[in-house]
């Protein structure tokens, strides 16, 4: 039999591959919709939950990628005593190639938080770009006791130097420098205003130390720490100046346990 030249036929598919493809094409369409018009509530969740449940997202709107939301602290008992702030947070996320992501949190007009997050083969690599930001003190009583307790007010100035985590087999390995400072802290539970002037410092490593120092104040807290396997051990000391002991005496009591005149801040199992 000859074949007649000038002439090809077309083998047709299968159906059951025709309708894998259908089916294919189809799937990636959903996924891809699904990621890219994700609703704003899938971040409101991750944050939830990366904070242990300490910082709340509520009323959000927007998606995924590009969201507002009001934010408040909250404490482990199911946001019982949750602050808010005025401010609603805005978020944005970029993703970057091959693998990262990054991420872009501003109130107002002003960033302050700019993460950037890339898989390096081994793990991932988080790092934080240099900030300095301001918040206030009042925001703390939302985390619960002690912090409703002691009621500080004032603000509090927070500064960031190369500071990135990196992942490793043990967990994450914080890099970088830490500041925090205090600046004329009162409380509800003393008459004397301002308590002081404080400063903490947080220094990354293998095993990241913490060193709170007072700057000036009639409440006098000093103290270094290191963190062991993801656990902060601290030990310090805290007075009052000569004339002030009874009118810190209630707050000294509540921050440690009292020898003598001094007061003795623990934190861990050191």
């Amino acid at each position: 039999m000859t074949r007649m030249p000038g002439r090809n036929f077309a083998v047709p598919p299968k159906p059951w591959r025709a309708r894998l493809w259908a089916f294919s094409g189809i799937g990636a369409g959903l996924l891809l919709g699904l990621v890219f018009f994700a609703p704003a509530q899938w971040f409101v969740t991750a944050v939830w939950h990366a904070s242990q449940q300490h910082l709340r997202l509520t009323h959000e709107e927007g998606s995924l990628w590009h969201g507002s939301a009001q934010w408040a602290l909250s404490s482990e008992m199911g946001g019982q005593t949750d602050v808010s702030l005025p401010q609603r947070l805005e978020w944005h996320i970029t993703p970057l190639l091959p693998l990262g992501i990054f991420f872009q949190l501003s109130h107002g007009t002003k960033t302050f938080i700019g993460l950037e997050a890339q898989w390096e083969g081994t793990g991932f690599r988080m790092k934080l770009q240099n900030l300095s930001s301001q918040w206030p003190a009042a925001w703390l009583a939302g985390l619960g006791a002690p912090w409703n307790t002691i009621a500080l007010d004032g603000p509090i100035t927070l500064k960031t130097d190369a500071v990135e985590w990196r992942q490793i087999p043990q967990g994450w390995q914080f890099e970088g420098h830490l500041l925090i400072t205090l600046d004329g802290i009162s409380s509800r539970l003393s008459t004397v205003r301002p308590l002081g002037h404080y400063l903490v410092n947080i220094a990354g490593g293998a095993n990241p130390t913490v060193h709170l120092k007072t700057l000036q104040g009639q409440l006098r807290l000093n103290g270094d720490g290191q963190w062991q396997n993801g656990q902060l051990q601290f030990n310090g000391v805290g007075n009052a100046s000569p004339g002030h002991e009874t009118s810190l005496a209630n707050l000294l009591n509540l921050l440690g346990e009292r020898r003598g005149s001094d007061i003795i801040l623990k934190l861990g199992s050191t």
